[in-house]
Formats: C-alpha cells, sequence, structure tokens
C-alpha cells in the first residue's frame, strides 16, 4: 500500500478504500472514484510495479478470495 501511495500519489483514503474491480494490472491502469467529491481519474503504473501488487494479489487471493477491497 505505501509503495502504490508513494509512486502514484495517492491519498491514504484512495489506497485504504481502492476496490479490486478498479486495480487492472494487465493493462497498467488504477482508477480511483470519487476520491475528492465527484472527481475520478485513472492513473497509470509502471510494469515494475504492476508486477509486484499482481504478485501481493496473488498471495492475498489465496487467503482472502472473495475479496472487495485491494487492501484488506
Amino acid at each position: 500500500m505505501y509503495r502504490l501511495m508513494y509512486c502514484c500519489g495517492l491519498r491514504c483514503k484512495e489506497a485504504r478504500t481502492l476496490k479490486c474491480e478498479n486495480v487492472v494490472l494487465n493493462c497498467n491502469y488504477i482508477d480511483i472514484l470519487q476520491s475528492k467529491g465527484p472527481k475520478s481519474r485513472r492513473i497509470f503504473i509502471s510494469d515494475e510495479l504492476s508486477h509486484y501488487l499482481d504478485s501481493y494479489n496473488k498471495s492475498v487471493n489465496r487467503l482472502l478470495p472473495n475479496r472487495v477491497y485491494f487492501f484488506p
């Protein structure tokens, strides 16, 4: 979570409430929906960060296969 916040400039609340459906690792982007008021944005991430998040996602999916939030 901290690496994502640091690399992409996410706010604490944006990282905590990031849903799995809004993280598209095969296309290297994350959708932040209605962060500050009605504003939404798409953040493109590097290949390195995408691989790192994919590894994390696979590990957490073994424990919590039906989770809603990316960082439970």
